[in-house]
């Protein structure tokens, strides 16, 4: 997490003027499940990359199709889209044999967050960063520093 928010803070800071928001909550959780349990299949590279692209996509293209359903003072249109997503999210992660259970929170930061403020894509590079970029450094990372450890060698088990 550390590194995450040193690239957030020495990469995109610097260079665009602004966070870009690599730091996701979402990979806090995915670090505890890949530093804890490096050898359990929820904690390999493609469970964990995929799990957290496909939830922004869904998440965020939820969030699109019910901007129009609002209660005020309530979100409910983006609370629907968390909702539904999670379930959508899940049922994708069973048939792909990628289960990743953080990243049901991606879908939900999509739904209820302000995607990328900064930019007018409709938050779709949210699926790019943090979404794409933060399982990245992360798995680099865990290849790293679980391969250091004789005891926890090899990591990964499998793409």
């Amino acid at each position: 997490m550390v590194v995450l928010a040193l690239v957030d803070h020495y990469g995109f800071y610097h260079l665009a003027g602004h966070s870009v928001a690599v730091f996701l909550p979402a990979l806090g959780a995915t670090c505890t499940v890949i530093y804890a349990v490096p050898k359990a299949p929820i904690a390999q590279p493609r469970c964990v990359i995929f799990s957290h692209v496909s939830a922004a996509v869904i998440g965020t293209a939820l969030t699109h199709a019910f901007r129009s359903v609002s209660h005020p003072p309530q979100p409910f249109g983006s609370h629907c889209a968390g909702a539904l997503g999670v379930a959508i999210h899940l049922a994708l992660m069973i048939v792909t044999n990628t289960l990743h259970p953080p990243a049901s929170a991606t879908v939900i930061s999509a739904a209820v967050q302000t995607l990328n403020a900064y930019y007018q894509d409709g938050g779709f590079l949210f699926v790019v960063t943090p979404c794409l970029l933060g399982p990245l450094i992360v798995v680099v990372m865990a290849i790293v520093l679980n391969n250091l450890v004789p005891s926890r060698s090899p990591y990964p088990q499998f793409w």
